[in-house]
């Protein structure tokens, strides 16, 4: 999938018209024509702002809850309560 639609042509990866302007220079680098200098779409989730939000926090929780202990899990609870209030919060503001 690119852009809502199946990917057509490689070309098509360098229309850039629809990246956000801070991640456009990251973007470019992670299209590199050498694999090894490639930019890691790892480190550029975690060092952008733009990924710096609570939906990408919940969604990496929610991702990593199966890979937890049952120890674990139970202490999940206080972070579920917390998120449940700042999203009721964030939900106001609209």
């Amino acid at each position: 999938m690119y852009r809502g639609q199946s990917l057509a042509r490689t070309d098509q990866l360098r229309e850039t018209d629809h990246i956000p302007e801070v991640l456009l220079k990251d973007y470019q680098r992670l299209l590199g024509s050498q694999p090894a200098r490639r930019y890691n779409p790892k480190k550029l989730v975690e060092n952008s702002s733009l990924f710096a939000n609570k939906l990408v926090e919940t969604i990496t929780f929610l991702d990593n809850l199966t890979l937890k202990d049952s120890i674990e899990k139970a202490g999940t609870r206080m972070y579920v309560s917390d998120w449940s209030n700042g999203f009721l919060r964030y939900q106001t503001c609209f």
